[in-house]
C-alpha cells in the first residue's frame, strides 16, 4: 500500500520535474501552470492510493483462503453475528476514527484563520499522528483478537494492562521529544526552500500542543479495546463526542488570542530558537489554540473511557503506567533541555539527532536501571550480542 504511494507520487515528481518550481527561473506568471501541475500530482498520487489499496487486499486475499477453506462472500443480515457487526458498526467507527475526525474539525477552524494556519496545521498532524499510528493503533490492533476471546477480568485486566505499558513507553518520550526538541524535529524534516524558521516555530508549537495529549490519545485507543471485549462500543463513541464537543469549543475560545501573537514577540519569550534573520510578520500563532484544545480534550476523553474501563473491568487503569515512567521522562526532560542550550547554533539535522539521541539514551537508559519490562523490546538484541544479563 505504502510502497503503490510512495512508487506513484515519485513518479509524478520527476514527470513533472516539481523540484524546478523553487529556481530562480520560474517566474510569478507561471503561478497558474504550477498549481495545474500540482494538482496533475495530487490527482497521480490519490489513483496510487487506490492501486495500494487494491495491492493491500490482493496480496492478504491467498492467506485468507488458504486459512479459512470454503468461505463464501455473502451478506445474510438474517445471522446473529452479521446483525450484531452492524449495530456495533458506526459507534466502532467513532471510537476508532476519533483522532482523524478531531483533524479534520481542526483544519476546518484553521481555515477561518489568517493565511499559513492550515498549512502549518497539516505539518503539525503528520508528525503528531505518526507515533499514534505506529504504536498505539498497532498494538490494539494486536490486542483486540486476544481481548475478546477472554472472558475472565483478571485476564483482561492484565492483558490490557501490558499493552497500555507497551504504548505508552514509546509514545510518552515522543510526546516529551515534540515539546522540549519539537522545533529540531520539524526543522529537520520541513525548513527548506519557502520554509524558514519561522515556519518552523509555528509548526513546533502548534506540534507541542498536540503532543501534551499524545499519552491520552494512544491509551485511549488501547483503552476502547477493553471496552469492546465486553460488547460495549456506545461507550467509546460516546466519548468520542465528547471530545469532539470540547475540542472544538475550547479552540474556538482561544484561537483567536493567540492569533494575536507574532514571530517576534514568540521569539522573544523562547531561548534557543534558531532565527536566519527572514522575520515574517504574517504568520499568527492562533493553530496553537486549536491543537491546545484537541490535547485538553484527549485528556477528558482519557478519563471518560479509563471510568468506563474500570467499572467493566476492575482494576483496569489506562495511564498508570506513567507513575514507572515518571523518573525517566524527568531525566529525559534535562539532558532535552540542557542539550537545546549545547547545540545551539548547530546544523540543525545534526543538533537534532545529538538532542534527541542524547536524552533517548537517558530515558531508556533509567528505564533499564529501574527494570522497565518495555526496555527489553528495545535492548534485547544488543544485550544478547554483548552477553549482558
Amino acid at each position: 500500500w505504502n510502497v503503490a504511494q510512495i512508487a506513484a507520487v515519485t513518479t509524478a515528481v520527476l514527470f513533472f520535474d516539481v523540484g524546478s518550481f523553487n529556481g530562480p527561473d520560474n517566474a510569478l506568471q507561471d503561478l497558474d501552470t504550477n498549481v495545474e501541475v500540482l494538482g496533475e500530482v495530487a490527482r497521480v498520487a490519490a489513483w496510487g492510493f487506490f492501486a495500494g489499496a487494491i495491492l493491500q487486499f490482493g496480496v492478504q486475499l491467498p492467506n485468507v483462503l488458504r486459512l479459512a477453506k470454503g468461505l463464501r462472500f455473502r451478506l445474510d443480515i438474517k445471522l446473529q453475528g452479521v446483525r450484531d457487526v452492524v449495530g456495533r458498526f458506526g459507534g466502532a467507527v467513532l471510537g476508532r476514527g476519533v483522532v482523524q475526525i478531531s483533524a479534520l474539525v481542526d483544519q476546518w477552524l484553521a481555515s477561518i484563520l489568517v493565511a499559513g494556519a492550515i498549512g502549518a496545521l497539516a505539518k503539525a498532524q503528520v508528525v503528531y499522528i505518526l507515533p499514534v499510528s505506529i504504536f498505539a493503533i498497532s498494538v490494539a490492533a494486536a490486542e483486540l483478537p486476544e481481548l475478546s476471546r477472554m472472558t475472565s477480568h483478571r485476564e483482561i485486566r492484565k492483558r490490557s494492562q501490558a499493552g497500555f505499558s507497551r504504548i505508552l513507553f514509546f509514545v510518552s518520550f515522543a510526546s516529551l521529544a515534540y515539546v522540549l526538541l519539537g522545533d529540531k524535529i520539524v526543522g529537520t524534516l520541513f525548513e527548506r526552500g519557502g520554509f524558514t524558521s519561522d515556519d518552523t516555530l509555528l509548526v513546533w508549537l502548534a506540534l507541542a500542543a498536540y503532543a501534551i495529549g499524545l499519552p491520552p490519545t494512544a491509551a485511549s485507543r488501547m483503552t476502547q479495546n477493553t471496552l469492546w471485549s465486553q460488547g460495549d462500543t456506545r461507550g467509546p463513541a460516546k466519548a468520542a463526542i465528547f471530545r469532539l464537543v470540547i475540542a472544538a469549543t475550547i479552540a474556538a475560545a482561544t484561537m483567536f488570542f493567540f492569533d494575536r501573537f507574532d514571530t517576534t514577540a514568540v521569539r522573544d519569550a523562547i531561548p534557543t530558537l534558531f532565527d536566519d534573520g527572514e522575520r515574517n510578520q504574517a504568520l499568527r500563532f492562533g493553530v496553537v489554540g486549536i491543537t491546545l484544545g484537541s490535547a485538553i480534550a484527549s485528556w477528558v476523553e482519557a478519563y471518560v473511557l479509563g471510568r468506563l474501563a474500570h467499572n467493566a473491568v476492575p482494576g483496569v487503569s489506562p495511564l498508570a503506567p506513567l507513575k514507572r515512567l515518571a523518573p525517566a521522562l524527568l531525566g529525559a526532560a534535562v539532558v532535552a533541555v540542557v542539550m537545546r542550550f549545547v547545540t545551539d547554533g548547530l546544523w540543525i539535522p545534526l543538533a537534532m539527532a545529538l538532542s534527541v539521541g542524547l536524552s533517548g539514551l537517558t530515558y531508556v537508559g533509567i528505564c533499564f536501571i529501574r527494570r522497565i519490562p518495555e526496555t527489553n523490546l528495545l535492548l534485547q538484541g544488543p544485550l544478547r550480542r554483548f552477553r549482558i544479563r
